[in-house]
């Protein structure tokens, strides 16, 4: 089900970032086009959500759980507004949706650090990937978060903290290097 969710979630972007090169009105949908620049959207940005808590979890570290949820309530809170505002012209929840989309992506920056702290290198570039490609998803950015998500769906086990960097047993003192 994992590997799905980050399947699914690369493929909204991609399908969202296609979306973008054609002339839409997703302010304002009256085609079937606009209707799916507004649904891949918030698809997009609600499947974000778990793809991210999920991706956070082969880190094995609180810290990244938690900055991970920050960015999966953010995600959530911008796809919802997304879907109100543009899907049923609530215009007043923009705002919701500015914050919740900034805050989902900027918050991916923090994530990646903490990724990388939680010595899982490959995942903390991942994140940074991932970032790249939502910024530029009207631009094509959504292929990127495509492929990085259909990389992490093929081999996560590749992108999990090495076994040479874990963390001690519990009881046990940690190494450290002589000189």
């Amino acid at each position: 089900m994992t590997r799905l969710i980050w399947l699914l979630t690369g493929i909204a972007w991609a399908s969202r970032s296609a979306i973008a090169f054609t002339p839409t009105n997703y302010q304002d949908p009256g085609t079937i086009l606009d209707w799916a620049a507004v649904w891949t959207y918030t698809a997009a940005l609600i499947l974000l959500a778990p793809s991210v808590l999920l991706l956070g979890r082969l880190a094995g570290s609180r810290s990244v759980d938690a900055v991970a949820t920050v960015t999966a309530i953010a995600a959530i809170v911008a796809g919802v507004a997304n879907l109100l505002e543009d899907g049923l012209g609530m215009t007043d929840l923009g705002v919701f949706y500015v914050a919740g989309f900034l805050t989902a992506l900027l918050s991916l920056l923090p994530l990646a650090f903490t990724l990388w702290r939680a010595r899982a290198p490959r995942l903390a570039l991942l994140t940074v990937v991932l970032f790249l490609g939502i910024a530029t998803f009207t631009l094509g950015g959504g292929m990127i978060v495509l492929g990085a998500f259909a990389a992490l769906t093929l081999r996560p086990a590749w992108f999990q903290p090495d076994a040479t960097h874990a963390r001690p047993a519990p009881g046990v003192p940690p190494t450290t290097a002589s000189a």
